[in-house]
């Protein structure tokens, strides 16, 4: 698995800033978490959806993501996935 975090720069309240992103082997995301302006939490999984959804689409890799001047894309550890997801499914 991949852990990336994408910070996608833009002002639109109903839309996510950050991107949390599990991303499989395929590129296809298997779990999200989204984070909106206002600090508020969504999320989703192969089960579960909360103000967000799984790409019907695969992941670009950070290079390509990062190549829009709107969007900036870091990997992340596990570690840092799994913390956000826990504060996401507790919200």
């Amino acid at each position: 698995m991949d852990y990336i975090k994408i910070h996608w720069k833009h002002d639109v309240p109903e839309d996510p800033i950050l991107f949390y992103l599990e991303v499989g082997t395929d590129r296809y995301d298997k779990r999200r978490v989204v984070v909106f302006i206002n600090g508020e939490l969504g999320y989703a999984s192969e089960n579960e959806e909360v103000k967000t959804g799984l790409s019907e689409v695969p992941i670009d890799s950070i290079d390509e993501i990062s190549s829009d001047p709107e969007c900036e894309a870091i990997e992340i550890t596990k570690e840092e996935f799994e913390e956000l997801w826990k504060k996401a499914l507790a919200k």
